[in-house]
């Protein structure tokens, strides 16, 4: 729920780094409202989920206020956009994927169907907004910089996932194996298996995708991720 709770934030964060940083084009605005309204109701699920099975009153996951930024606002609508949204939300989309295949019962599904159609959605709407936030942050502080600030970003948040997802499995060692799930599972799979959807998605689908909306910068996810801990 936390997850869902900071997922919230990015929208409330990305529509202020928006104003801010003058952007604007046509369905921007519904497209954020869509997209907090989507990471509340996730929220709420989740809440009445853990509710429903038992484990207590969940209490409400604190969602803050867009706060006071230090950084250029086109810097924060980048980086919301290629992290938050592109590169996070299409990393969640494989994940819930990845559970839903292995959950049996029905109401777990049904919201894990939720769950992977509003992060579809969303992945997709950064990958929509990323060559304009490019052209927006380039624009305010040159192409040079503005690849380096990719790449920076590129490298922060391939390294955050690696550790909280990843189980930093490459510089542990470790073998990623893909072994059945226990049945009758209300959604719920082993960490090496969330791990393993987190290398496959990054190396087969979502760094060469984001290669290609890269382009004009000349700056490679792919290589950014093979190299995130040199």
């Amino acid at each position: 729920m936390e997850s869902e709770a900071a997922s919230v934030e990015v929208a409330v964060e990305l529509r202020a780094a928006c104003r801010a940083s003058g952007l604007v084009i046509e369905g921007l605005p519904a497209a954020l409202d869509r997209l907090e309204e989507d990471e509340r109701a996730h929220v709420a699920i989740c809440r009445a989920f853990v509710e429903a099975i038992g484990l207590g009153t969940a209490s409400d996951a604190a969602v803050r206020e867009a706060a006071p930024h230090d950084r250029a606002p086109s810097l924060l609508v980048l980086s919301y956009v290629l992290t938050g949204l592109a590169i996070c939300e299409s990393v969640s989309a494989l994940r819930f994927a990845t559970v839903r295949a292995h959950t049996d019962l029905p109401i777990p599904r049904a919201c894990l169907d939720r769950f992977l159609r509003d992060e579809t959605t969303h992945a997709r709407l950064g990958f929509d907004l990323l060559p304009l936030a490019i052209m927006q942050h380039s624009r305010a502080v040159g192409r040079e910089r503005a690849a380096r600030d990719v790449e920076d970003e590129l490298r922060a948040t391939s390294r955050h996932l690696d550790l909280v997802v990843g189980l930093d499995a490459e510089r542990r060692g470790l073998t990623l194996i893909a072994r059945d799930q226990p049945s009758d599972n209300p959604g719920v799979v082993e960490p090496m298996l969330d791990a393993l959807t987190l290398y496959r998605g990054m190396e087969r689908t979502i760094a060469p995708r984001l290669d290609r909306a890269l382009a004009p910068l000349a700056v490679s996810a792919s290589r950014a991720w093979i190299d995130r801990w040199t």
